[in-house]
């Protein structure tokens, strides 16, 4: 198991990717992921970096669903939730994958883009 440090490290974006995460989105780059949702599911979306794909999510499965992002990145954390505050249906908290405690529960699909790499 990697140690809270090394997944810091290996979670560190250098300045400027944010762009490029943020137009990613679940249509463009999850196409069979997209095709697997259906209305009504609960995911939880571990290390989902600037949230554009968590919010495709949250559209996905509509108001009777929910997406949970976790990141261990409070400044990721605090930029999701402004841009995406306009859903009701998603929330994003400060979590570390290695950590995660209650969150096992209560979701269908468990999504966890950012969290294999390195």
């Amino acid at each position: 198991m990697a140690s809270n440090n090394q997944a810091k490290k290996q979670a560190y974006m250098p300045a400027g990717t944010e762009g490029t995460l943020n137009a990613r989105d679940l249509q463009t780059a999850h196409k069979r992921l997209a095709k697997l949702i259906q209305p009504g599911v609960g995911i939880l979306d571990v290390g989902w970096w600037t949230g554009s794909n968590t919010c495709g999510l949250a559209k996905a499965v509509g108001p009777g669903g929910f997406v949970l992002g976790l990141d261990d990145n409070p400044t990721l954390i605090d930029q999701a939730t402004r841009m995406h505050r306009g859903l009701s249906n998603i929330a994003f908290e400060v979590e570390n994958i290695h950590t995660l405690g209650d969150y096992e529960t209560g979701f269908e699909i468990l999504w966890l883009p950012g969290c294999c790499n390195g």
